[in-house]
């Protein structure tokens, strides 16, 4: 029931959430890849045998998925200039690199170029919405930013409503754009 969106024909996450058509909710991750340039965010943390890539997501990232959290969600005043840099980690990095404590929520992981506040712990099992992903570290977009020193695209994910599908939504995301911004869609894509 969740569906991948075209993003670059609304140009924000903004601007589509304001089209309230997936009853479901919107969110969005961050789109990182050789094709749109820049680094990958890489977290340091010492006396790890390696670097952790992190990806950035929007506070309803985890809701629009359904995945509960030990701990807490990001919410929106995680991603507002200045905020402290907050993580959700994954099960995996929880087992392994903190021995499972519960202590591990709330506390400030000592990671390079930027400490970050680990609030939660995704659940067992979940790597990443896309197929292939083994992400051990979600910030908010804005921390994603701010360790990379660049401003990535984002990919939208949206959730269908009760009684909608790709077909019945997909021109309505047509007509809902202003006409100068009106292209040929790719078609939506269910995850």
């Amino acid at each position: 029931r969740v569906v991948t969106l075209p993003g670059l024909a609304f140009g924000s996450l903004e601007t589509l959430r304001s089209l309230r058509l997936f009853e479901g909710g919107v969110a969005g991750q961050v789109v990182i890849g050789d094709q749109f340039g820049g680094p990958r965010p890489l977290i340091e943390i010492p006396g790890s045998a390696r670097d952790l890539e992190l990806l950035g997501v929007t506070p309803d990232y985890f809701s629009v998925l359904r995945l509960p959290v030990m701990g807490r969600s990001f919410t929106t005043d995680d991603e507002r200039a200045g905020a402290e840099a907050v993580a959700i980690i994954s099960d995996r990095l929880w087992s392994r690199g903190f021995g499972r404590r519960s202590e591990v929520i709330g506390a400030v992981m000592p990671s390079r170029p930027v400490a970050i506040r680990i609030v939660g712990v995704a659940p067992p099992g979940f790597s990443g919405s896309r197929r292939g992903e083994r992400v051990d570290v979600w910030t908010p977009v804005s921390v994603a930013n701010r360790i990379a020193s660049t401003e990535y695209p984002l990919m939208l994910l949206a959730r269908l409503g009760t009684g909608q599908t790709v077909e019945s939504v997909t021109p309505r995301i047509v007509d809902a754009l202003p006409p100068a911004r009106r292209v040929p869609l790719t078609p939506l894509t269910q995850i």
